[in-house]
């Protein structure tokens, strides 16, 4: 039976031979007349597959390879969970939740992957995500733990979400953090711009390399924002404490 299990992983892009390979979880992902290929395997089926998530679950490790991650606050305070599955054989593949990290079974001892998931939440939640080109989107999580997300491309979005610490790494995907309750706050993104709006957080450390930041509306004991080229703009009231700005040639702006 083969096992895979989900981890967290970097992305590298590259391209050759007509068709561009992403380099995650150290596996080479392409597409192939709309078929996902990896390591050379077509993937020609997939699914949603519901994923059991036991209550009490504390933490929740989720990676996806070129396609979205999406999660939002429960309705009825349970967590639901659904991942799309690539598999060799159509209907193969199944996968469960161990230690907050998903595993995959072939009965067919076949190639199974997870790209993209969706679900809705309950509170309390530790999450760790990664994607290579995919969006990771959270919203209307009012009382997550802490959160750490980390993409390639894609972007980051947190739309009213309430959590302890939050930590945000992006290579070119854009950060837009919205209405975000929290703890310290940490992002870092290399040409991605950063975007915060309306956000209350006890310390934030904002850090691109030039991609531009903006903070509307935002509040911080301390603020540190360090770009290479990026600009930095101020919108409406923010009290943003103790403030460092390190920057190269970009300018901090007002309006």
């Amino acid at each position: 039976m083969m096992r895979a299990t989900v981890v967290l992983a970097g992305l590298i892009g590259l391209s050759g031979c007509g068709f561009d390979v992403t380099q995650f979880g150290g596996h080479d992902y392409t597409e192939h007349h709309g078929v996902l290929v990896v390591d050379g395997t077509q993937l020609p089926n997939k699914r949603w597959v519901a994923v059991d998530v036991p209550v009490g679950t504390g933490s929740l490790e989720l990676s996806s390879a070129t396609a979205d991650i999406v999660l939002s606050g429960s309705p009825d305070g349970a967590s639901h969970l659904e991942v799309q599955l690539y598999t060799e054989v159509e209907g193969d593949g199944t996968v469960k939740l161990d230690g907050g990290k998903l595993v995959t079974s072939s009965a067919a001892n076949r190639l199974v992957v997870i790209n993209g998931a969706r679900g809705t939440l309950a509170k309390g939640m530790h999450l760790e995500l990664a994607s290579g080109t995919g969006d990771l989107r959270l919203e209307g999580l009012p009382e997550l733990s802490e959160v750490r997300l980390e993409n390639g491309t894609g972007d980051v979005r947190l739309t009213q979400c309430g959590t302890g610490d939050v930590v945000v790494v992006t290579g070119t995907g854009e950060i837009h953090l919205d209405g975000l309750k929290g703890g310290k706050l940490e992002v870092k993104s290399g040409t991605g711009e950063a975007s915060l709006a309306s956000c209350a957080v006890s310390m934030m450390k904002l850090e691109t390399g030039t991609g531009d930041v903006t903070l509307s509306e935002c509040s911080s004991s301390r603020t540190d924002v360090k770009s290479g080229t990026g600009d930095v703009t101020l919108e409406g009231q923010n009290v943003l404490g103790t403030t460092s700005y390190d920057l190269g040639t970009g300018k901090v702006r007002n309006r």
